[in-house]
C-alpha cells in the first residue's frame, strides 16, 4: 500500500508539472509528463482492478493524491519565491563595488 499512496502523491506532481508545460506552451515538456503519466495510470489501474476488493488500496492512493497535490502547491510557491529573490538580485548591477538598484520596466499604456 505504501507503493500506491507514493505512486499517487507523484502523479499529483506530475499533473502539476503538465498544467505548467501547457501554460508555457512546451510541447515537448507537456508530452514527456503526459506519456510518463500514462505509465502510472496504467500501474494504477492494474493495482485496483487486481485488488478490487481492497478498499485500503483506493485510501491509500486517495491520500497520496491528496498529500501530492499539497506538496505540489508548496513547492510551486517556493521555487516562484526562489525565482523571484534571483531576479532580484540580478537586477542589481554593481559599480565600483556600490549596489545601485535597477530602474524597473515602465509599460507605455495607450489611452483609447
Amino acid at each position: 500500500m505504501l507503493i500506491i499512496f507514493l505512486i499517487g502523491m507523484a502523479e499529483m506532481v506530475l499533473s502539476t508539472l503538465w498544467t505548467k508545460y501547457v501554460q508555457e506552451k512546451s510541447v515537448v515538456g507537456s508530452t514527456a509528463v503526459t506519456m510518463v503519466h500514462v505509465f502510472v495510470w496504467y500501474y494504477v489501474l492494474r493495482t485496483v482492478i487486481d485488488q478490487i476488493d481492497n478498499i485500503g488500496i483506493v485510501v491509500a492512493y486517495a491520500l497520496g493524491c491528496g498529500i501530492g497535490n499539497v506538496a505540489a502547491h508548496y513547492f510551486g510557491e517556493y521555487s516562484k519565491k526562489k525565482l523571484a529573490i534571483r531576479r532580484r538580485k540580478k537586477s542589481k548591477t554593481t559599480q565600483d563595488g556600490v549596489s545601485i538598484p535597477a530602474v524597473p520596466n515602465l509599460l507605455a499604456h495607450e489611452s483609447h
